[in-house]
């Protein structure tokens, strides 16, 4: 991405058993003055607004508070098709899937989205209401509780 757009930055939140690996990457690939590598993040909203996009390129994965972070702010995704992720992120529509360890094609999505900002507004705004209608804690309440009062209101009715 970088021999590419030579402005493209990196953010890199958290931390882990991988982090000096990563940074010692960055220098031997001589792009340590485009990363940055903010450590644990207190105001994981906050970074992510100041985000572009957000890429998570796991091998394998859950479903990711991360991704659903970035949904609920607007940001696109593009993640790994592992695991649960395709259960938030829809390709094509609320972010961009890619194969795990494919650099090349995790590379054409970056660039994608940073080239062409009016389709990751767009991935973002659609990522945002999945995010909000399906990952909401609100919703989930009000689904369960649909359930609950479909159970209740089915017991009442045959008791009678």
């Amino acid at each position: 991405v970088h021999a590419q757009e030579p402005d493209f930055r990196l953010r890199i939140a958290g931390s882990g058993a991988c982090m000096g690996d990563l940074r010692e990457l960055t220098r031997s690939l001589e792009i340590d003055g485009c990363v940055e590598f903010l450590g644990d993040v207190s105001d994981t909203a906050k970074c992510l607004r100041q985000s572009s996009m957000l890429v998570l390129p796991s091998r394998s994965e859950g479903l990711s508070i991360a991704i659903l972070e970035a949904m609920g702010v607007g940001l696109p995704v593009i993640a790994t098709r592992v695991g649960g992720t395709p259960e938030a992120v829809e390709h094509g529509r609320t972010g961009i899937l890619v194969e795990p360890e494919s650099v090349e094609e995790l590379a054409g999505a970056i660039l994608k989205l940073w080239r062409e900002p009016e389709l990751a507004r767009r991935l973002g705004h659609a990522g945002r209401a999945r995010a909000e209608s399906l990952f909401d804690v609100r919703a989930m309440v009000a689904r369960y509780e649909a359930v609950y009062l479909e159970v209740l209101h089915g017991r009442l009715v045959n008791a009678a």
